[in-house]
């Protein structure tokens, strides 16, 4: 059993050398740049602060794959409630709807560099947000 490991060992030595690891590692990124590079459409969680009040809606984008990946992971979409069209809730007097087609309006007119097919997931709005104006 020993003999087996220590032989193993040798062979794996000899296959992964740090050259090998290094031209893996580089081939690699050269593949994530290049796949970064085509268009995707994907569900994608977008962060949005209305009048101070942070809601988070799912939205279906399509755009560039950096462009996607670096918005996913760095931004925030500041929106002002009277760029919403928002209705009282139902169910919930102290709550506001907001349209998804006003939402999605305002959503495309501050990120350019997608484009937003669909919003699935949108929260209700406190009647009661941030500073009114």
């Amino acid at each position: 059993m020993s003999r087996l490991k220590d032989k193993l060992r040798n062979v794996l030595k000899h296959v992964l050398s740090p050259v090998f690891l290094g031209l893996l590692a580089v081939s690699f990124m050269l593949w994530y740049i290049i796949k970064l590079s085509y268009t995707y459409t994907t569900e994608m969680p977008i962060n949005i602060l209305v009048d101070g009040q942070k809601l988070r809606v799912t939205c279906v984008v399509q755009g560039q794959g950096s462009t996607l990946q670096r918005f996913r992971m760095f931004s925030r979409i500041n929106v002002k409630r009277s760029e919403l069209a928002v209705s009282p809730s139902p169910d919930n007097p102290d709550m506001l709807v907001i349209s998804p087609q006003s939402l999605e309006k305002a959503i495309s007119v501050k990120s350019n560099d997608f484009k937003i097919l669909s919003i699935t997931d949108i929260p209700l709005l406190p009647v009661a947000t941030g500073t009114e104006e």
